[in-house]
């Protein structure tokens, strides 16, 4: 049961992120897709979310 809430919470942070970069930039590039979706690490979904929601541009968001 706990891992099932820890897989809705990860898939959660992830549609978060990308509704951010949509939202901000209109499309959210298949590299950055990747990046999301291959990542099983809240800490680093829970930064790569707030540099989603501060950056200026998508090449800002992949800096590292």
């Amino acid at each position: 049961m706990q891992q099932g809430l820890q897989q809705g919470l990860l898939e959660a942070k992830r549609d978060d992120i990308k509704r951010i970069i949509q939202a901000k930039f209109g499309q959210v590039p298949e590299d950055v897709e990747k990046l999301i979706s291959s990542s099983d690490d809240v800490n680093f979904l829970n930064e790569f979310l707030m540099k989603a929601v501060l950056a200026k541009s998508i090449d800002e968001l992949m800096e590292v």
